[in-house]
């Protein structure tokens, strides 16, 4: 095996080992920078149901399900060069009623916003995109839309 397969299997292995270490039971990550680096990678190896496990659906129903899939739908066809951390907005924790009448919310507690740059492909600028990330029962998550009372 040459050296470059060598380091790229450590790597491999190093990553793998990083966020088994980071996270709580069922792979979940433990920390924002954890999750940050798990959706990088879920996203760049165009790992739809790894994208799917870092979200928080909680009571989401079929409607506000479909709606946050096509959102991280967008996000699993790019390829994410970036991602920091950022202040949330005011919107974060907005309520809205739905075309089907039921008023939805986030699934979890918003507390951070993930700021992404990503790339279309050859010849194409960076473009930029958000979402907001909330913690509950030690694990970091993408905050779905979900009915709320």
């Amino acid at each position: 095996m040459d050296d470059r397969k060598v380091h790229r299997a450590l790597a491999y292995l190093a990553t793998i080992a990083l966020l088994g270490a980071s996270s709580p039971s069922g792979g979940v990550p433990a920390t924002p920078d954890a999750f940050m680096a798990a959706f990088k990678s879920a996203i760049n190896t165009k790992d739809k149901a790894g994208v799917d496990r870092l979200v928080y659906w909680g009571k989401a129903d079929a409607w506000s399900r479909d709606m946050t899939e096509s959102v991280l739908s967008i996000y699993e066809a790019e390829t994410i060069a970036s991602a920091h951390l950022a202040p949330l907005d005011r919107s974060s924790a907005d309520t809205f009623v739905g075309p089907n009448g039921v008023k939805y919310g986030p699934s979890i507690k918003p507390v951070y916003t993930v700021v992404l740059e990503y790339s279309h492909g050859p010849n194409v600028t960076q473009d930029e995109g958000s979402f907001v990330i909330g913690s509950t029962g030690g694990g970091w998550y993408i905050v779905a839309m979900a009915p709320v009372r």
